[in-house]
């Protein structure tokens, strides 16, 4: 009976706004992270741009979603409570690539490539996020639908948009942390999508976009 009471008590509770401003407090954290250790970067010379870049949009991005966090509505219907620890981990892993992917040895570098698909992927991320606007979330919920913007061409932008920007972090400092960070965000991404469907296709208003917009990732292949 208290099992049920406090597993009662915590949905009640992810049902409310509180948690958004623990999301709102924790994704401003982590731009205070960012901007000193862009700045830090910057004080080295133009010989750390590439840390700058990275730094300087993951500021963009988790910007954004405390902004959103912030705005977004309350759930309609959230996902049981085992299947929140999944989405949140893949939301987490490539923070964690950067914070923990400096401190072992580097294999191999490729600059250039991975700034290129580092901005691609914060860029796509970004306009996912804002076209999700109020909709927008961590953990699987139903909140509202998008239709517009990227969510007009795959389901889960926001998801590719993670995903390149992942691979981006990766190239960047090739060692065998970043690659099994990499293998566990893109295994927990895929993983998030499925859990986050099977909430959503509650939805009548999910269901009929599912059908107008075929994929969920990458057009033509899934």
């Amino acid at each position: 009976m208290t099992s049920d009471r406090l597993s009662k008590g915590i949905k009640e509770f992810l049902l409310s706004k509180e948690p958004d401003y623990f999301y709102v407090g924790a994704s401003f954290l982590l731009v205070l992270v960012l901007v000193t250790r862009m700045v830090r970067s910057m004080l080295e010379g133009w010989s750390a741009i590439y840390d700058i870049t990275f730094n300087a949009y993951g500021v963009v991005v988790y910007a954004v979603a405390a902004v959103l966090f912030f705005r977004r509505v309350v759930p309609k219907r959230i996902a049981a409570l085992k299947d929140n620890i999944i989405p949140f981990l893949s939301f987490v892993s490539p923070a964690a690539m950067i914070f923990l992917g400096g401190y072992v040895p580097l294999v191999a570098s490729f600059p250039i490539v991975s700034i290129l698909l580092y901005i691609t992927g914060c860029g796509l991320a970004v306009a996912s996020f804002l076209s999700l606007g109020k909709g927008f979330g961590v953990l699987p919920a139903i909140r509202r639908v998008a239709t517009g913007g990227p969510y007009r061409y795959i389901r889960h932008p926001a998801y590719l948009g993670e995903g390149l920007y992942a691979i981006g972090i990766m190239l960047f400092r090739v060692n065998w942390m970043t690659g099994f960070i990499l293998v566990v965000t893109i295994v927990l991404g895929l993983m998030r999508i499925l859990i986050e469907e099977r909430v959503l296709s509650r939805s009548p208003e999910y269901r009929r976009y599912r059908k107008s917009t075929r994929y969920r990732l990458i057009p033509g292949l899934w």
